[in-house]
């Protein structure tokens, strides 16, 4: 298992698709910064109803739109099976080593603490933003940091299962990365609709997220419903999880000859 990992670890910093990926959240964190804090700042006469964030409300605002970008780990996990399962590479690598659920935990456990990195050091690059434009500490201090940490990794797993399960499924890199973007879509307007609601999972991420004391809009919660708990919210985004795990073993266990 550590020389899967150790070999996953050496791809991941050489694939250029990572990088690229991550310049394009960045960017879009940029754009974020501009159109909720700059813009109010410079123009206000020419935005109205866009006013700055309060600074309790600013870390929840930034991690919210930034884990909000379910493509990212997507397409990563999509590619980081993708390259073998897709291509003769994977018979060779069943060769080295059988285990088909050890290939995947590794991937799994390179890439999830990767895209988990990548999301709380842009929130962080908001954070110093916000700090800087409004004027005073927005921080969480350090017990916010670290229930946004534990909160955040578990709403970047749930989307790295998903993109290992239509990988592992499809066996074509494009077709799942299709597949995947699809489901994120549809899943997200799923969410108004009562019935799948309670097992939504963009609904249990913004309830996790919405747990650092911001008022919630009442015609998102007319529309949306109230709040999941955080122990339902959890309970939802575990299981979405490990059924996408199991999910993607059986593809890989099932669908080879």
């Amino acid at each position: 298992m550590s020389g899967l990992i150790r070999a996953e670890i050496i791809k991941l910093v050489h694939r250029k698709l990572y990088w690229v990926l991550s310049i394009v959240l960045l960017a879009l964190v940029g754009l974020l910064v501009f159109v909720m804090l700059v813009l109010p700042k410079l123009v206000p006469q020419d935005v109205q109803g866009l006013t700055l964030p309060v600074a309790s409300d600013v870390i929840k605002l930034g991690a919210q739109q930034i884990l909000g970008q379910s493509w990212f780990p997507l397409i990563l996990a999509v590619v980081a099976l993708g390259t073998d399962v897709s291509r003769t590479i994977w018979a060779s690598s069943l060769t080295r080593d059988a285990r088909r659920w050890a290939h995947l935990i590794a991937r799994l456990l390179v890439f999830w603490p990767a895209v988990l990195l990548t999301s709380l050091v842009l929130v962080l690059v908001w954070t110093v933003a916000a700090s800087i434009l409004i004027g005073g500490p927005v921080g969480l201090g350090v017990a916010g940091w670290l229930a946004l940490v534990w909160k955040a990794a578990l709403i970047e797993l749930a989307w790295v299962a998903i993109g290992l399960f239509a990988i592992a499924v499809f066996r074509s890199t494009g077709i799942a990365i299709g597949v995947a973007l699809a489901f994120s879509f549809i899943e997200g307007l799923l969410a108004f609709w009562s019935v799948y609601r309670p097992i939504s999972l963009s609904k249990a991420s913004a309830s996790l997220l919405g747990g650092f004391g911001a008022a919630e809009s009442a015609p998102l919660t007319n529309l949306l419903g109230t709040e999941m708990s955080q122990v339902h919210a959890v309970a939802v985004l575990v299981g979405w999880a490990a059924v996408m795990l199991v999910g993607a073993w059986a593809g890989l266990r099932y669908r080879d000859p």
